[in-house]
């Protein structure tokens, strides 16, 4: 069964639980690749120090050669790094966003049902027909939808209330 037929919103970016597990695999992916590169340059510097006779020079063939290694090793870390870090901030922004757009809807749902300002409900009619036809960045598409189903409905009630006020005011004529 879907989330959607649930009535409940889709979680596509995972939860807290998913990123914490994500960020625990990446550091267990990581610590094995440079455990198996530790061990590679174990075992070249042990076949260097068995072939060549001189262990100065061993050692220096070995500098030269851990140099490179050390730089990708750097590398491959910092980018894996870098990597999960992107992700996580993304995930933070994603939270942020659906955060302020479930106050926003709730702000706006309460001053769309007062009867009695008009200018509180016409902004609170804003506010949802903007998240309606111009959503943030992360808001999610079951958001969005929510969005212009209200906008729909509101707009619905008030072609209704209009139609009402003129039938009634044409009774009168």
């Amino acid at each position: 069964m879907s989330d959607e037929a649930d009535g409940e919103e889709p979680n596509p970016g995972g939860g807290w639980l998913f990123n914490a597990v994500l960020t625990l695999l990446s550091l267990v992916v990581v610590l094995l690749i440079l455990a198996i590169l530790g061990l590679l340059i174990a075992l070249i510097v042990r076949a260097l120090t068995v072939v060549i006779a001189d262990p100065a020079l061993a050692f220096t063939v070995i500098g030269d050669n851990a140099t490179a290694i050390g730089a990708w090793a750097a590398a491959f870390v910092g980018l894996f790094t870098v990597i999960v870090l992107a992700r996580t901030n993304r995930t933070r922004a994603k939270e942020a966003v659906r955060n302020d757009f479930r106050e926003f809807m709730e702000w706006a749902l309460e001053n769309l049902n007062q009867t009695d300002d008009y200018a509180s409900r016409l902004f609170a009619f804003e506010v949802v027909q903007r998240f309606a036809n111009d959503p943030p960045k992360f808001l999610d598409k079951w958001d969005s939808e929510l969005a212009e189903r209200v906008v729909d409905l509101v707009a619905a009630e008030s072609e209704d209330k209009k139609r009402k006020s003129d039938s009634s005011l044409s009774g009168w004529l």
